[in-house]
């Protein structure tokens, strides 16, 4: 469900900037930034990038309703409701940078206009997932600095997102691949 979640993200932002563009490339990649900052191909891209996974602990009633022994469900299990981290960073060549500002800026708008994604306004989340609640995440200069140390890479014009993850009871056994 987290692939689905991130790949659903990256195509409704990929989407939207083709569309204010008027271009036909994919410009938004899922990937670790530290494999885009030396190949020239996949430069003057915008790459997304998982960065961490909490469990998202906010009370809902149903839990609370749980919790206070109200019911009990035998063999259901809770919805397991997810803070997933994304970077979304620009990486375009040094002659670009004006550019890579530019999309960062885009990406941003978009998102203030598409805080919630659900089944009904997102076809392609049918499924476990119930609703993607997007938002800004901010991060002081020492915490930028450590991410981009701890990724192996260079500083480039880069937002962070959390996007709230609400889902259904259950993750279905026969999409998980035999390692």
């Amino acid at each position: 469900m987290i692939d689905v979640a991130v790949r659903h993200i990256a195509s409704e932002l990929n989407q939207h900037l083709q569309k204010l563009f008027y271009i036909s490339e994919d410009i938004v990649t899922v990937d670790h930034i530290g494999h885009h900052t030396e190949t020239p191909n996949q430069q003057n891209r915008l790459v997304l990038s998982l960065i961490n996974i909490n469990e998202d602990k906010t009370p809902t009633r149903a839990n609370q309703a749980r919790q206070a022994g109200a019911y009990q469900t035998v063999g259901a299990s809770t919805p397991l409701n997810l803070d997933l981290h994304l970077l979304i960073s620009a990486q375009f060549k040094p002659e670009n940078y004006q550019e890579s500002l530019k999309f960062i800026t885009y990406t941003i708008d978009f998102f203030q206009k598409n805080i919630t994604f659900t089944p009904e306004n997102s076809p392609t989340l049918k499924g476990e997932i119930e609703q993607l609640i997007m938002s800004m995440e901010t991060l002081d200069i020492q915490d930028w600095n450590a991410l981009w140390d701890s990724m192996g890479c260079r500083s480039m014009p880069a937002v962070m997102y959390s996007a709230k993850m609400l889902t259904h009871n259950e993750t279905k056994e026969n999409e998980f691949l035999a390692l």
